[in-house]
């Protein structure tokens, strides 16, 4: 904004701290949130205060993630969220750091192997952003989970083996669904790569967020042919505050055709689902996994579910054979990490709450499964 270069840096600070945002835009913050922006925060935050606004910088600024497992994936996740200026970030992996963990994972250093994973990542996830408090915690066990996370706005779970850990994804799951924990509850993220192909599960809750509307208005008097503005422009831009009720993880892994639960055809289902279930059903000693072996347990799948054989071809199983790559670690964690901006300032409707990513192929697709019921 060109304005800004002809005031004093103190003073350019002071207005965007004390701007007005308009009153349909404005996101109203929780009664806990006393403390403001500073203004080593505004101008730290500049660019995102004026893409987003001052309310939803706020918003992020008291936000609580725990992060548990340090893997490629989650490594994006953290660099992205705390430049974007949350409260604090609590990592948790108790595995220990090795030398292809140095070489796979940007936030480990060749000095760190031998110790934890989460210990190990700390020191250059802190660098990113020293406003940002970063600290690393013993693993979490599943027993007495509920209680473990009251303390957390946002729950991340990223994993290495799908299979061996979908339970460690149900515990958290369950937990974060546990009527003993006081709302609003944790946002619950999971989400896993393998090789070309990667997925994230949202479960957001009841979540309320706003959503912009633009609608045709009848103008009085012709069009000015000159410049368009707000008050001779055809549409009206309305925000309304919504809701979008997010089903649980076990209603989305158990779907079963042909079933009144099941509204959508299988043939209008994302292939990353169907490949999901196939990962799922791979005994956690096969590795690395072969376009045969993917084969012979897609049959069985298919057979399982009540699908034709033909909605997988050998292209669907390609993306989850060979080593992992960087390239969709970073986008997956690029469209996760906006999701989770979005999900905690609450601005701007949810897509869906499956991703999946074919890096073969270029394409992410964005489903609600099985149903996810948005309504004012």
């Amino acid at each position: 904004i060109s304005w800004c270069c002809f005031q004093t840096k103190s003073t350019r600070y002071h207005n965007i701290l004390y701007a007005q945002t308009p009153a349909a835009m404005v996101v109203t913050v929780d009664s806990s949130m006393n403390e403001t922006i500073s203004e080593e925060e505004a101008a730290l935050y500049d660019r995102q205060i004026r893409l987003w606004g001052l309310e939803a910088q706020n918003r992020l600024k008291h936000s609580r993630i725990l992060l548990q497992g340090v893997t490629p994936l989650s490594a994006e996740i953290a660099k992205n969220l705390v430049l974007a200026g949350i409260a604090s970030m609590t990592i948790v992996d108790d595995r220990v750091a090795t030398a292809e963990d140095v070489l796979n994972n940007f936030l480990i250093p060749h000095d760190a192997i031998g110790t934890t994973l989460a210990c190990a990542s700390v020191q250059r996830t802190q660098t990113l952003n020293p406003m940002v408090k970063v600290s690393a915690t013993p693993s979490f066990l599943t027993d007495g989970l509920t209680s473990k996370l009251k303390d957390y706005d946002v729950i991340i779970v990223t994993t290495d083996s799908f299979k061996e850990d979908l339970s460690f994804w149900e515990a958290f799951d369950h937990s974060v669904s546990d009527s003993e924990l006081s709302s609003p509850k944790p946002l619950l993220i999971l989400a896993t790569t393998l090789s070309c192909w990667g997925m994230a599960f949202l479960n957001l809750g009841n979540h309320e967020f706003v959503a912009e509307q633009i609608t045709s208005k009848k103008l009085s008097g012709p069009t000015p042919t000159y410049v368009k503005s707000e008050e001779n422009s055809r549409t009206a831009t309305t925000f309304v505050k919504t809701v979008a009720n997010y089903p649980p993880l076990d209603a989305c892994l158990n779907l079963r055709w042909p079933s009144a639960k099941s509204e959508i055809l299988p043939r209008h289902v994302p292939k990353g689902y169907f490949v999901m279930q196939v990962l799922r059903r791979c005994p956690s000693n096969t590795s690395p996994l072969t376009l045969q072996h993917l084969r012979s347990v897609w049959k069985d799948v298919a057979g399982a579910l009540s699908v034709d054989e033909s909605l997988l071809t050998d292209e669907d199983f390609l993306c989850c054979c060979g080593s992992s790559s960087a390239s969709v670690n970073a986008i997956l964690g690029g469209v996760v990490s906006q999701e989770i901006v979005r999900a905690i300032t609450g601005r701007g409707a949810p897509h869906g709450n499956w991703y999946f990513l074919n890096g073969l192929q270029c394409t992410t697709t964005v489903e609600w499964l099985p149903n996810g019921a948005i309504s004012p």
